[in-house]
């Protein structure tokens, strides 16, 4: 059977190095001198972030703030008028009639 290997396909190691930096590093090469099966965790690089054009982008984000704001006082005006109409016609009802709230 293979070093590092319990036979079930999974390994298994005596000690788990955490981090490659100049200590992870050290202990792991110190382990694996001694005899020591050993597994490290490293965190993976982090991605360069990707080049955006600068003003093209600006503007866009303007305009689609413009039209957001623009149709947000429109859409607000007609729920609220919706919510007037429903309480209008929720208080013409008769008491039995009426609908329960909260589900």
């Amino acid at each position: 059977m293979a070093a590092g290997s319990n036979g079930t396909g999974a390994h298994v190691h005596d000690v788990l190095v955490i981090g490659a930096g100049p200590a992870g590093a050290s202990c792991a090469y110190w382990l694996a001198d001694a005899g020591w099966v050993h597994g490290s965790l490293v965190e993976p690089p982090i991605e360069e972030e990707p080049t955006v054009p600068g003003e093209d982008v600006a503007t866009v984000l303007d305009s689609a703030e413009d039209i957001v704001n623009a149709v947000s006082k429109v859409a607000l005006a007609e729920a609220r008028a919706e919510d007037a109409k429903r309480a209008a016609r929720a208080s013409r009802r008769p008491w039995w009639r009426r609908r329960r709230s909260g589900g």
